[in-house]
């Protein structure tokens, strides 16, 4: 053993971590070695690094600034938060992305748009979400952040029901879909669900 299933010298998914694999995920045993030999043929490591990840951002949304969206992306994948993600980590939240419930997908958002992983969100990490998304997209440099702030607000007025400054994930998933706003937030996962299959 020893080995993990993102080494080069261990080109195979083993049979028991395809299993692993099929109870976490919405993926086929034959999808998963599918793609995981598709994973290595593009990162013969079995890992991808930040650089990595941000230049497979740039080259599938080449008309804006990707590089901000891309980090928070990448540390949406990286659950270990150890600065690479391997085939484990990629499968995981491909599957949440892809093939998910709504309410999966939802839940990921939050972790997406959750940038100091405390569970809640604060104003000021809608705003770092949008302000990424907006440049993404191509917005003049200019208008970002007081239009990053005005959509950040109208959010935060719809979801924060206790009025506690902060939204958990509870309060997100529960009224994110009826809030206005919400489609400027939910637009950078609806571009990363689109670009990760292909």
């Amino acid at each position: 053993m020893g080995q993990s299933a993102s080494t080069e010298d261990d080109e195979q998914l083993t049979q028991e971590q395809v299993d692993s694999l099929k109870s976490r995920t919405h993926f086929s045993g034959s999808e998963l070695r599918d793609l995981y030999d598709r994973f290595i043929d593009q990162f013969p490591s079995g890992r991808i690094n930040k650089d990595e990840f941000i230049h497979m951002y740039r080259e599938m949304l080449p008309d804006g600034e990707s590089t901000d969206f891309a980090v928070h992306v990448f540390n949406a994948y990286d659950k270990d938060q150890n600065g690479t993600i391997d085939f484990k980590e990629f499968m995981l939240t491909l599957s949440t992305t892809t093939r998910g419930t709504p309410e999966e997908r939802l839940r990921w958002a939050f972790s997406l748009y959750d940038v100091n992983k405390d569970g809640i969100l604060a104003r000021k990490e809608i705003v770092t979400i949008i302000s990424s998304i907006y440049k993404m997209q191509g917005m003049e440099a200019p208008l970002i952040p007081e239009k990053a702030e005005d959509t950040a607000l109208k959010i935060f007025v719809q979801l924060d029901k206790d009025r506690d400054d902060c939204i958990d994930q509870h309060e997100f998933v529960r009224g994110i879909t009826h809030c206005d706003g919400a489609s400027e937030l939910l637009q950078g996962m609806a571009g990363h669900r689109d670009s990760a299959t292909e």
